[in-house]
């Protein structure tokens, strides 16, 4: 056994002894509230990290605490109880990721239905959604819905991210407590192992979010295989996505363990330094970065780079085309600097003002994030203005995103006011740009 290998099995006992060291009698929490100081309905702890993630549960604002359970076992955190919104749960499992020491997250998180679905209206729903957002319009996908709010998707689409897109946005939909994704990839010429190996490598190595010196790529039949380590189980599932490259029948991430850094130290000497690359190197690395994203199918984005500053010109179909461009080069790692010369072109031939708002307020209105907002909508020769109150920072977030997306809109300027008087937190690339994220800043 080698002297670095020996190293760090000593260091994984040791994170073994201190997880388990943090087990103790459970601990009940409560949250009060401000305003009132009345207390709301508990939330139950077991150990140090679960109180560790419940702080940071409860900086998010959709989240409920109100019944929820955290479990932790070696790291791994088991949520249990129930929620309104399945973006609630999602949520729940992404913030909880986020914490130090949390290895992986078991969501048991149920959703609550208020009443039986009205199938056909949520069918419709989802129908229109799939249709008119900019991830998934152009896919042939069939829907339908049972009275518990589950939503079966079946079709084919092109690839893995076409897939997860689609289910990222049923899944943001009122009324939606579940989504069974039967989406079938479209059978075509598979790449090599040695290609599919070569593309993941890529793309974790010039992510700015993981570290892709600690992360070994394999590939065998067509699955993508990972090991090594990361610093969190939000980077091991970015990584993960990351992966799922052109071609990929799976990822297979059994061997990529999550290691705490505050009890591992990794001298930066020992993990090499990152590869250097020309202007002409990283242009193309963001070129093929834009080009794999859904949201950009129907744009036209040249990339110039001169000493690392990035130049993005051409034209886009959307406003959201648009910062789902800026968001992506600037997750280009290397990248200095991003100058944004993109237009969205005028499509008033196309869409009237009232045709642009009477989309913005029906996605509103199947949102499950905006659902409780007041929200005014104006619109002039596509420039949008947003008002009202939003009872939280996310609420206020995605009635802009969801506004941005509508194809006719180049502008919008956010007057919503949220009820509280809370502002967002600062921006986490695991919660608000991840490769499937609704969000994008």
């Amino acid at each position: 056994m080698s002297r670095l290998t020996l190293l760090f099995a000593m260091i994984s006992a040791q994170l073994g002894m201190a997880l388990a060291a943090s087990a103790e009698t459970t601990m009940v929490v409560r949250d009060a509230t401000p305003a009132t100081g009345q207390a709301l309905p508990e939330a139950i702890v077991h150990s140090r990290l679960a109180a560790d993630v419940l702080n940071a549960l409860k900086e998010d604002p959709i989240v409920e605490l109100s019944g929820l359970d955290i479990r932790t076992d070696d790291g791994v955190v088991t949520l249990t109880g129930s929620q309104s919104l399945l973006l609630a749960s999602d949520r729940a499992t992404y913030v909880a990721e986020t914490v130090p020491g949390v290895r992986r997250v078991v969501n048991r998180l149920s959703v609550r239905q208020a009443r039986e679905a009205d199938t056909q209206r949520l069918e419709s729903d989802v129908r229109y959604a799939l249709l008119t957002d900019p991830a998934t319009a152009g896919n042939s996908i069939d829907v339908s819905a049972d009275a518990s709010g589950r939503v079966t998707l079946e079709g084919v689409v092109a690839g893995h991210v076409e897939r997860q897109f689609a289910e990222e946005v049923v899944r943001s939909i009122i009324g939606v407590t579940a989504v069974a994704n039967r989406i079938r990839i479209a059978s075509s010429h598979r790449p090599s192992d040695r290609q599919l190996v070569a593309d993941a490598r890529q793309a974790l190595a010039w992510d700015a979010y993981v570290d892709g010196r600690r992360i070994d790529v394999a590939a065998m039949d067509g699955v993508v295989m990972l090991a090594g380590k990361v610093d969190s189980a939000a980077a091991r599932r970015r990584s993960i996505a990351l992966s799922w490259v052109a071609g990929a029948k799976n990822v297979n991430a059994s061997q990529l363990k999550v290691v705490d850094r505050r009890i591992e130290e990794v001298s930066e000497d020992s993990l090499g330094k990152f590869e250097l690359v020309s202007d002409e190197q990283l242009a193309a690395i963001i070129r093929r970065a834009l080009q794999a994203d859904p949201r950009l199918r129907d744009s036209t984005v040249e990339v110039a780079v001169q000493h690392a500053e990035v130049t993005l010109s051409g034209a886009v179909d959307s406003l959201l085309a648009k910062r789902v461009a800026l968001g992506l080069t600037h997750a280009v790692r290397g990248v200095g600097s991003v100058d944004s010369q993109l237009q969205v072109p005028a499509t008033a031939q196309l869409f009237s003002d009232a045709e642009i708002e009477a989309r913005i307020d029906r996605a509103l209105e199947r949102n499950s994030a905006t659902r409780d907002a007041v929200i005014g909508i104006s619109v002039l020769d596509g420039a949008v203005t947003l008002e009202g109150e939003a009872s939280n920072w996310l609420a206020r977030q995605i009635a802009d995103t969801v506004a941005a997306s509508i194809r006719g809109v180049h502008a919008v300027e956010n007057d919503i006011v949220v009820a509280n008087g809370r502002g967002a937190l600062p921006f986490n690339p695991y919660l608000d740009m991840g490769p499937f994220a609704w969000v994008v800043p």
